[in-house]
């Protein structure tokens, strides 16, 4: 009997040795995940954009990687303010990259390649409290969030000169990371997209693609669209501002312009920051551009 008794004990002694193991790497496997969010509280790991060649960022994340397109978004503004679909060589732009339902906590990665071989495309250069650079062995270049701007509900922003001679398509290949903020890697949900860009014409001028005739931009001091056109006399304008799934979150008509005119609009106060679309009419011409909301 107190054999038995030994054997028992021993036996109840290894199971619980083996628990207790197995409970220890569960708790360390825990703590690398809860350690791995906190570092990319501060910028993803470089190469986690979905470039061809690249992983995701659900390689520290859990889940599936989702369909961004529709859901990032990627705007090139020019010198002048005025949002592009085709880029100059050499010339300076700026960057903004927004998510249209962004949560507590969000994080991105973005890269500009060459389409034809894969190569970086240009020069990318981060903004102070919005970006980060990353340029790892291999020449390939990123530009991620920083601890102070995962929380941002506006997007990030950085600026992009591109090359100096034509090169052809060039492609943003961007990862966004809407967060549950548990401070884990589960239950985040990860997206990528790409946003291809070409080169002006050979004869060195931007393609015509139904050119508007009216300028908008977005003053955050006053919460105004500002709104330039040289009217026609006797003709009928209005506006309509709408979000990204197609609501009307703004219409204004307006009467008697001649001339050179400027309109300063007020927005409502429940119109969130982000990017929308301003469908502008003139008689029975109608004209669309996107426009950036930063609240």
């Amino acid at each position: 009997m107190k054999k038995n008794y030994v054997f028992v004990l021993m036996a109840a002694s290894v199971i619980g040795g083996l628990a207790f193991t197995k409970m220890s790497k569960e708790v360390e496997i825990a703590k690398y995940a809860k350690e791995k969010s906190h570092i990319n509280a501060n910028g993803a790991p470089t190469g986690k954009t979905g470039a061809p060649g690249e992983s995701t960022c659900t390689q520290c994340h859990s889940g599936t990687v989702q369909n961004g397109t529709g859901f990032n978004n990627v705007m090139l503004l020019d010198q002048d303010n005025i949002m592009v679909t085709e880029y100059t060589p050499g010339e300076t732009y700026d960057v903004l990259v927004t998510m249209n339902t962004p949560q507590a906590k969000n994080g991105f990665q973005a890269t500009a390649r060459i389409l034809s071989n894969n190569t970086t495309a240009g020069t990318m250069t981060s903004v102070a409290g919005s970006t980060q650079l990353q340029s790892p062995a291999g020449g390939k270049r990123y530009v991620t969030h920083t601890n102070s701007s995962n929380t941002s509900q506006t997007g990030w922003a950085f600026t992009w000169v591109a090359p100096s001679t034509d090169v052809g398509d060039v492609v943003f290949y961007v990862a966004t990371n809407a967060t549950n903020s548990n401070n884990t890697a589960s239950g985040d949900i990860i997206r990528t997209s790409l946003h291809t860009y070409t080169a002006v014409d050979n004869a060195g001028i931007k393609k015509e693609e139904a050119k508007a005739p009216f300028t908008a931009s977005f003053n955050a001091a006053k919460n105004t669209i500002n709104l330039g056109l040289n009217a026609k006399q006797g003709s009928v304008y209005s506006l309509n501002l709408v979000d990204l799934t197609g609501k009307s979150v703004m219409f204004k008509r307006f009467s008697n312009l001649e001339g050179e005119s400027k309109e300063e609009i007020y927005l409502p106060e429940n119109v969130k920051g982000g990017m929308y679309i301003l469908h502008f009419f003139e008689d029975n011409n109608s004209f669309a551009k996107q426009i950036y909301i930063a609240k």
